[in-house]
């Protein structure tokens, strides 16, 4: 049933809804790469409809991807029998290819739940409260963030029936680097033709030098975000060659705007692309005679990353948390350097790739401009906004390595008329079949050794279709059955966490509480003891100061310490981040000397704001 399951969403969801409006991408190699970034957008404007009407549930979405497939298959049918296909053998190699290279990814992802960081407390938490048709709640991230993705996931937990089978829905995850990856092989290919055998050499020089790989594995929006604007780039770019194949170069800026449409409503990084670079491309460098048709496209770019920025993600900017991670108040000058230092001059790697990048662009004008407009200005916002994690920079190395695919390896002439490179030239090309292969047995057989590893020692075996049970697992470690057991199944019990991460873990399975830190003037041990005796929770939580969310768990600890009969330590196996889970005797709660003493002793103060709003 796991194979169907995401059988069911690559089908469903990522393949037949754009084929319903554009059957004819798939006709072709150099934009059936298209076929799943624009069905996300399809299924994107179709559930953020339904969610606004209220009636995103189970039996819509099944009747909407039926819908959408009986509509695809009737003109796949009549784009079948006009025979247009422009697919050749090597074409349909390239895609094998990728699809057996990102196999150890399709495990990794199939094999763990939502179950780290920004997973747990925003991407999979969202997803679930569109699911339940509810608010959105930021508070876990300080500001906005697009929408894209937990829709997306949603739509996909609707199509599989349960909220459970997060490892089907996360598996198929795989295809955004797959459609990426396949975007800047059919470059290089449109430019390079049967000489595969140096594509490969960047392919793994970026993905394991340069550490693109490290991302594929995400339950993030990040990658999302690249996949979306890689097939952007690669649409444009196609769209401006010279005419080769049989789709019209107006047809591929539609879908290049859309596919950045869908990019930006993935991640805020895309945004650069959409309101400024692609426009200035479609307004400014267009050869077509025929203007006004480009101009149209380039005010729909607008207006759709305008959707989202005076929209829902109207106060984006004001997500100090990240400012902070990057910045961590240094001026403009010393942030640019800072950034510099540590992703030039300690990453080598990566300025060569970006470097390269830089010179091979000279050839090819359009390849130059998007050099200029894009990756210049992002590389800069990336250095001073999003300096604290190489993961927010993962569409520049992808952008890079597509201009140099894309550019035919044009190095100057010196590199290229070297002795040793010639030679390494010719030894490629004598022996790419046998490298192709080579990666392929590797791909194999670390996707099964992935597959032992992730779903039979890690986990245990653990049912991959129990995805709440498995993140337990992460983070109460061998306590993790009886919390599953005793708490995560008790829809009426109350948990007070103080950790997003908790939070996220127990969402919609239990009740939950956080501390009230608003209410109180300073938080201290009688104001927690005040809480608790007004909450009344079945069970609190300690944990380190990793995944803390303000001062709760180290005054919990401290009133513990003083005061332990009412509080009975019931899983404390180690763990990643520290989690203790105490189970409250709620009648010592309220009537135990000690914890009076102290609220006496202590004393607390309700803020003045409370004050207020209580009377």
């Amino acid at each position: 049933m796991y194979i169907i399951y995401c059988l069911l969403i690559w089908v469903f969801v990522y393949t037949l809804p754009s084929l319903a409006f554009f059957p004819q991408l798939i006709t072709s190699p150099r934009t059936a790469f298209a076929v799943p970034i624009l069905s996300v957008g399809v299924i994107y404007f179709l559930a953020s409809l339904f969610i606004g009407v209220g009636v995103l549930t189970t039996p819509v979405a099944t009747a909407t991807a039926l819908v959408l497939a009986v509509v695809a298959l009737l003109r796949l049918k009549r784009t079948i029998e006009q025979g247009a296909f422009t697919w050749s053998s090597q074409d349909a190699f390239i895609y094998i290819f990728h699809a057996i290279l990102l196999f150890p990814y399709f495990i990794k992802l199939g094999t763990h739940a939502f179950e780290r960081g920004d997973e747990i407390y925003s991407w999979n938490f969202w997803a679930i409260q569109h699911y339940f048709l509810e608010p959105i709640d930021f508070s876990h991230t300080g500001a906005p963030y697009p929408q894209l993705f937990p829709k997306i996931l949603a739509f996909c937990y609707h199509i599989v029936g349960d909220l459970e089978l997060q490892l089907p829905v996360r598996a198929t995850l795989v295809i955004f680097p797959f459609a990426m990856l396949t975007a800047i092989a059919m470059a290089y290919r449109q430019r390079m033709a049967a000489h595969l055998g140096t594509y490969l050499v960047l392919l793994l020089y970026v993905l394991a030098f340069v550490g693109l790989e490290q991302f594929f594995d995400d339950g993030y929006a990040d990658p999302v975000m690249s996949g979306c604007l890689l097939v952007s780039v690669a649409l444009f770019w196609q769209s401006q060659q010279k005419p080769v194949f049989h789709i019209n170069p107006l047809m591929l800026a539609l879908w290049s705007v859309l596919c950045a449409i869908t990019a930006a409503h993935a991640k805020q990084p895309a945004l650069l692309w959409v309101l400024f670079s692609l426009p200035v491309l479609l307004i400014f460098t267009v050869k077509e005679q025929s203007k006004k048709p480009y101009y149209f496209l380039a005010m729909l770019l607008i207006a759709g990353g305008l959707w989202w920025v005076l929209g829902e993600g109207r106060e984006f900017h004001h997500n100090r948390g990240v400012l902070w991670l990057s910045t961590a108040n240094r001026d403009l000058i010393s942030q640019l350097w800072f950034s510099i230092n540590k992703y030039f001059i300690h990453q080598p790697f990566l300025f060569l790739l970006f470097l390269t990048a830089w010179i091979s662009c000279k050839t090819d004008k359009t390849l130059r401009n998007m050099v200029i407009v894009f990756m210049i200005p992002s590389m800069l916002c990336w250095f001073l906004f999003g300096a604290y994690h190489l993961r927010l920079g993962q569409h520049l190395i992808a952008f890079a390595f597509f201009v140099i695919a894309a550019s035919g390896y044009a190095l100057p002439a010196k590199i290229t008329s070297w002795e040793g490179w010639q030679r390494f030239w010719n030894w490629l090309a004598q022996r790419q079949k046998q490298c192709f292969l080579g990666i392929v047995f590797v791909s194999v057989v670390m996707g099964g050794l992935l597959f032992v590893q992730g779903a039979w020692v890690e986990k245990g075996r653990i049912s991959l279709y129990s995805g709440g049970r498995l993140s337990l697992q992460r983070y109460f470690g061998k306590d993790s059955d009886f919390i599953y057991a005793t708490v995560y199944s008790d829809p009426s019990a109350l948990l007070w966490v103080p950790s997003r991460y908790i939070y996220g873990l127990f969402y919609k399975h239990t009740q939950l509480t956080t501390p009230d830190y608003p209410r109180y003037e300073t938080y201290n041990k009688a104001a927690l003891i005040d809480e608790l005796k007004r909450k009344n929770p079945d069970y609190v939580f300690t944990v380190n100061e990793n995944v803390i969310d303000g001062p709760g768990s180290a005054v919990l600890s401290e009133v513990i310490g003083q005061c332990p009969s009412a509080f009975e330590k019931i899983a404390y196996a180690p763990n990643r981040f520290s989690f203790v889970t105490y189970k409250i005797n709620k009648t010592q709660l309220q009537n135990d000397p000690c914890l009076n003493d102290l609220v006496q002793t202590i004393g607390f103060k309700e803020s003045q704001q409370n004050i207020a709003l209580s009377q």
